[in-house]
Protein backbone atom coordinates (compact mmCIF):
# COMPACT_ATOMS: atom_id res chain seq x y z
CA UNK A 1 0.00 0.00 0.00
CA UNK A 2 1.39 3.39 -0.96
CA UNK A 3 2.25 5.83 1.80
CA UNK A 4 0.27 8.57 -0.01
CA UNK A 5 -2.91 6.51 0.13
CA UNK A 6 -2.37 5.50 3.78
CA UNK A 7 -1.73 9.12 4.71
CA UNK A 8 -4.89 10.27 2.93
CA UNK A 9 -7.01 7.64 4.67
CA UNK A 10 -5.52 8.61 8.03
CA UNK A 11 -6.62 12.23 7.48
CA UNK A 12 -10.27 11.14 7.46
CA UNK A 13 -9.72 8.90 10.48
CA UNK A 14 -8.07 11.81 12.29
CA UNK A 15 -11.06 14.04 11.48
CA UNK A 16 -13.42 11.51 13.06
CA UNK A 17 -11.22 11.34 16.16
CA UNK A 18 -11.06 15.14 16.36
CA UNK A 19 -14.86 15.39 16.30
CA UNK A 20 -15.16 12.66 18.94
CA UNK A 21 -12.62 14.43 21.16
CA UNK A 22 -14.61 17.67 20.88
CA UNK A 23 -17.79 15.91 22.04
CA UNK A 24 -15.89 14.63 25.07
CA UNK A 25 -14.28 17.99 25.79
CA UNK A 26 -17.32 20.30 25.48
CA UNK A 27 -20.84 19.99 26.90
CA UNK A 28 -23.68 19.14 24.53
CA UNK A 29 -25.44 22.50 25.04
CA UNK A 30 -22.34 24.37 23.75
CA UNK A 31 -22.68 22.63 20.38
CA UNK A 32 -25.88 24.52 19.47
CA UNK A 33 -24.71 28.05 20.36
CA UNK A 34 -24.41 30.27 17.28
CA UNK A 35 -21.87 33.08 17.66
CA UNK A 36 -22.79 36.39 16.02
CA UNK A 37 -25.24 34.75 13.59
CA UNK A 38 -22.54 32.30 12.51
CA UNK A 39 -22.65 28.54 12.54
CA UNK A 40 -22.90 26.48 15.69
CA UNK A 41 -20.49 23.59 16.06
CA UNK A 42 -23.24 21.12 15.06
CA UNK A 43 -23.76 23.18 11.90
CA UNK A 44 -20.11 22.67 10.97
CA UNK A 45 -20.46 18.88 11.15
CA UNK A 46 -23.85 18.95 9.40
CA UNK A 47 -22.27 20.95 6.57
CA UNK A 48 -19.48 18.37 6.25
CA UNK A 49 -22.14 15.64 6.10
CA UNK A 50 -23.97 17.44 3.29
CA UNK A 51 -20.70 17.86 1.45
CA UNK A 52 -19.79 14.18 1.77
CA UNK A 53 -23.23 13.14 0.54
CA UNK A 54 -22.87 15.37 -2.52
CA UNK A 55 -19.37 14.08 -3.23
CA UNK A 56 -20.14 10.31 -3.11
CA UNK A 57 -21.52 10.03 -6.66
CA UNK A 58 -18.65 12.00 -8.24
CA UNK A 59 -16.05 10.08 -6.23
CA UNK A 60 -17.50 6.74 -7.32
CA UNK A 61 -17.62 7.87 -10.95
CA UNK A 62 -13.98 8.97 -10.78
CA UNK A 63 -12.95 5.68 -9.16
CA UNK A 64 -14.59 3.77 -12.02
CA UNK A 65 -12.70 5.93 -14.52
CA UNK A 66 -9.42 5.34 -12.65
CA UNK A 67 -9.95 1.58 -12.76
CA UNK A 68 -9.89 1.68 -16.56
CA UNK A 69 -6.64 3.66 -16.72
CA UNK A 70 -3.06 2.37 -16.59
CA UNK A 71 -1.64 1.92 -13.09
CA UNK A 72 -0.62 5.08 -11.33
CA UNK A 73 2.90 6.27 -10.76
CA UNK A 74 3.96 7.94 -7.55
CA UNK A 75 4.02 10.56 -6.25
CA UNK A 76 0.67 12.04 -7.28
CA UNK A 77 0.95 15.60 -8.54
CA UNK A 78 -1.36 18.54 -7.92
CA UNK A 79 -1.96 21.26 -10.47
CA UNK A 80 -1.50 24.89 -9.43
CA UNK A 81 -5.24 25.56 -8.95
CA UNK A 82 -5.57 22.40 -6.86
CA UNK A 83 -2.69 23.49 -4.62
CA UNK A 84 -4.22 26.96 -4.26
CA UNK A 85 -7.59 25.54 -3.29
CA UNK A 86 -5.95 23.32 -0.69
CA UNK A 87 -4.01 26.25 0.72
CA UNK A 88 -7.20 28.32 0.87
CA UNK A 89 -9.16 25.61 2.71
CA UNK A 90 -6.61 24.75 5.38
CA UNK A 91 -7.18 26.37 8.76
CA UNK A 92 -6.81 28.98 9.99
CA UNK A 93 -9.15 30.86 7.70
CA UNK A 94 -7.73 33.28 5.24
CA UNK A 95 -11.19 34.28 4.09
CA UNK A 96 -14.74 33.07 4.55
CA UNK A 97 -16.91 32.07 1.61
CA UNK A 98 -20.69 32.18 1.28
CA UNK A 99 -21.96 28.60 1.34
CA UNK A 100 -24.41 27.70 -1.45
CA UNK A 101 -27.96 27.01 -0.20
CA UNK A 102 -27.71 23.26 -0.92
CA UNK A 103 -24.86 23.03 1.59
CA UNK A 104 -26.39 25.21 4.33
CA UNK A 105 -26.86 23.00 7.39
CA UNK A 106 -30.23 22.43 9.01
CA UNK A 107 -30.61 22.23 12.78
CA UNK A 108 -30.09 18.62 13.88
CA UNK A 109 -29.38 16.88 17.19
CA UNK A 110 -25.67 16.53 17.99
CA UNK A 111 -25.85 12.74 18.35
CA UNK A 112 -27.34 12.36 14.86
CA UNK A 113 -24.90 14.77 13.22
CA UNK A 114 -21.91 13.16 14.94
CA UNK A 115 -22.99 9.63 13.98
CA UNK A 116 -23.37 10.69 10.34
CA UNK A 117 -20.00 12.43 10.40
CA UNK A 118 -18.30 9.39 11.90
CA UNK A 119 -19.89 7.18 9.23
CA UNK A 120 -18.85 9.48 6.36
CA UNK A 121 -15.31 9.75 7.74
CA UNK A 122 -14.96 5.97 8.01
CA UNK A 123 -16.35 5.52 4.49
CA UNK A 124 -13.97 8.15 3.11
CA UNK A 125 -10.99 6.48 4.78
CA UNK A 126 -12.03 3.09 3.37
CA UNK A 127 -12.65 4.66 -0.04
CA UNK A 128 -9.17 6.18 -0.04
CA UNK A 129 -7.63 2.81 0.81
CA UNK A 130 -9.57 1.21 -2.05
CA UNK A 131 -7.75 3.48 -4.51
CA UNK A 132 -4.30 1.99 -3.97
CA UNK A 133 -2.61 1.33 -7.30
CA UNK A 134 -5.14 3.30 -9.34
CA UNK A 135 -4.42 6.35 -11.49
CA UNK A 136 -6.26 8.70 -9.14
CA UNK A 137 -4.39 11.78 -10.31
CA UNK A 138 -5.92 11.42 -13.80
CA UNK A 139 -9.74 11.18 -13.66
CA UNK A 140 -11.43 14.51 -13.13
CA UNK A 141 -14.03 15.27 -10.46
CA UNK A 142 -16.57 18.03 -11.00
CA UNK A 143 -17.01 19.99 -7.80
CA UNK A 144 -20.50 19.68 -6.30
CA UNK A 145 -20.07 23.29 -5.14
CA UNK A 146 -19.36 24.74 -8.57
CA UNK A 147 -19.74 22.83 -11.85
CA UNK A 148 -17.05 24.98 -13.47
CA UNK A 149 -14.42 23.72 -11.01
CA UNK A 150 -12.71 20.41 -11.78
CA UNK A 151 -9.85 18.62 -10.11
CA UNK A 152 -8.34 15.16 -10.05
CA UNK A 153 -9.77 12.45 -7.81
CA UNK A 154 -6.56 12.68 -5.76
CA UNK A 155 -6.97 16.44 -5.36
CA UNK A 156 -10.69 16.07 -4.63
CA UNK A 157 -10.02 13.79 -1.69
CA UNK A 158 -7.23 16.02 -0.42
CA UNK A 159 -9.61 18.99 -0.72
CA UNK A 160 -12.28 17.11 1.23
CA UNK A 161 -9.79 16.31 4.00
CA UNK A 162 -8.74 19.98 4.17
CA UNK A 163 -12.41 21.00 4.19
CA UNK A 164 -12.94 18.67 7.18
CA UNK A 165 -10.05 20.30 9.04
CA UNK A 166 -11.35 23.79 8.20
CA UNK A 167 -14.77 23.16 9.71
CA UNK A 168 -13.53 21.12 12.66
CA UNK A 169 -11.21 24.02 13.45
CA UNK A 170 -14.21 26.38 13.15
CA UNK A 171 -16.29 24.10 15.39
CA UNK A 172 -13.55 23.95 18.01
CA UNK A 173 -13.20 27.73 18.11
CA UNK A 174 -16.99 28.12 18.36
CA UNK A 175 -17.16 25.59 21.18
CA UNK A 176 -14.33 27.28 23.06
CA UNK A 177 -16.10 30.63 22.82
CA UNK A 178 -19.40 29.05 23.85
CA UNK A 179 -17.72 27.48 26.87
CA UNK A 180 -16.18 30.82 27.80
CA UNK A 181 -12.63 29.80 26.99
CA UNK A 182 -10.11 31.82 25.02
CA UNK A 183 -8.68 30.38 21.80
Amino acid sequence: MSSSIKSLASEFTAAALWAKRLTEQYPADAWSIRPNSGWAATDCLAHLNLTAEAFWPVLEQARQAAQSMPAAGQPFRLRLMERLLLWFLEPPYRQTVKTPPAFQPAVQPLEEVLAQFQDHSARLAAFALSLDGLAIDRPQVVSPFNARVRYSLWAGLRIMAAHHRRHLWQAERTLARAAGLST
